[in-house]
């Protein structure tokens, strides 16, 4: 479940991420408290989780770690959110190229 509470717009987002078959990445991981809210009200007075990283049910397992940062001196009352993925690429066969042969060809 998404931190403890599921609002309207937490409600929209499941559905969409239902509809479109993807998960919400930083839900899904277990971190402490500190590293999941990535917004915090004026004044100290509560810190909730309202920034999602989302990714395709296919690649959900490709992603290793995603933390908010709480720290980050990005002059927003958000926190920065990231997210780690371990990308393994196939190695494409170069074409081969065929030699065209000049036979039957006249040269002038």
């Amino acid at each position: 479940m998404i931190m403890d509470m599921i609002n309207d717009n937490g409600q929209m987002l499941v559905g969409y991420s239902r509809r479109r078959q993807m998960y919400i990445i930083n839900t899904w991981l277990t971190r402490d408290r500190r590293r999941r809210y990535t917004w915090t009200e004026p004044g100290d007075t509560g810190s909730y989780q309202i920034d999602h990283i989302l990714t395709k049910c296919r690649y959900w397992n490709s992603v290793y770690n995603a933390k908010a940062y709480p720290g980050a001196d990005i002059d927003s009352d958000h926190n920065l959110v990231v997210d780690n993925l371990r990308v393994q690429l196939m190695k494409v066969p170069k074409a081969t190229v065929r030699q065209r042969s000049n036979e039957g060809t006249a040269v002038i």
